[in-house]
């Protein structure tokens, strides 16, 4: 019965802390709202968030949004009781002290502050405010830290290792989508034989599943759809990528001889800009915004919905 009881409250804990994040991402789709000048919430956004946060309707101001899941917010904290993971005051000035002097893996020690909820102990009301005030970080590279950093803990946790068994920002970018499939695969790997090495277990399967992410993705680019859907389909992978030089940093010769026609890719997508940002509407020459539309780019509502 205790096995029992223990299990359910590790279900709890865990249903809670993605109900957290989740609040998280609707708490920045209306920031990145109020940021690109908007005042009400949009019927798009209003749709994605009000699963989460019921009290959110179309047409609805900024502010008045920003503190009804502030709300949400609270009340789930107050009802959570993860005191294994909530980090103390001190504790999350320790951590963010590491995190400055780069003392430590810095996905696992961003990914530490998230799960610990490292904001609510040091008084800010989001996450973003926290990340900006405190490490110097933008709130999306924050979230690829997060992100690579829980991949590392999951995997890890998975091959049954105490250390976090390393991996880099772009590997763990590209498994993101099939994490749990590959976490299930390591468990099994490791208890069907015992003597084998964690590390090379993990490693074996990760560089598996790196391979059918790709083999996904170059069906998707190659099969059918409009020259739209296909140019859409780059772009958003394009900008999901790491910065470029910790990316160049992790490609191998040969990965590198593969992008030849990246010159003339970039040519393109510069002359499409430049004419993009500038469009011939009944006979007049009409400005595209080129500042990022929350409400169409994929990030806002395509973010809070993946958590799900």
């Amino acid at each position: 019965m205790e096995r029992l009881g223990n299990a359910a409250a590790m279900t709890t804990a865990d249903t809670r802390r993605k109900r957290l994040r989740l609040l998280d991402e609707c708490l920045g789709a209306i920031e990145e709202e109020a940021i690109c000048g908007r005042h009400v919430v949009s019927p798009r956004l209003a749709a994605a968030i009000r699963k989460y946060a019921p009290s959110i309707v179309e047409g609805m101001s900024i502010p008045e949004a920003h503190d009804a899941i502030l709300g949400v917010q609270e009340s789930n904290l107050l009802d959570g009781n993860d005191n294994d993971l909530r980090l103390s005051v001190e504790e999350a000035r320790d951590l963010c002290d590491k995190i400055r002097r780069g003392m430590g893996d810095l996905s696992l020690l961003v990914w530490r502050a998230h799960a610990g909820r490292a904001w609510v102990a040091l008084g800010y009301k989001t996450w973003e405010q926290f990340v900006r005030a405190e490490i110097g970080f933008s709130r999306s590279r924050s979230y690829q830290l997060v992100d690579q950093g829980s991949i590392m803990a999951k995997l890890s946790e998975a091959a049954g290792v105490d250390s976090p068994l390393y991996l880099t920002e772009f590997s763990a970018r590209r498994i993101k989508p099939i994490v749990a499939e590959l976490a299930k695969e390591i468990r099994a790997a490791v208890g069907s034989d015992p003597t084998r090495d964690p590390g090379a277990v993990v490693e074996e399967v990760v560089k598996k599943g790196q391979a059918r992410v790709d083999r996904t993705r170059s069906v998707r680019t190659r099969s059918g759809g409009s020259d739209v859907e296909r140019l859409a389909f780059a772009v958003k992978c394009v900008s999901e990528l790491p910065p470029p030089r910790a990316m160049l940093a992790e490609l191998s010769d040969e990965e590198l001889g593969r992008l030849r026609g990246l010159a003339d890719a970039a040519g393109w997508l510069n002359d499409f800009l430049a004419q993009w940002s500038t469009r011939v509407v009944d006979g007049q020459s009409v400005a595209i915004e080129l500042a990022p539309d929350p409400a169409l780019v994929p990030g806002v509502e395509e973010r809070v919905l993946a958590y799900a």
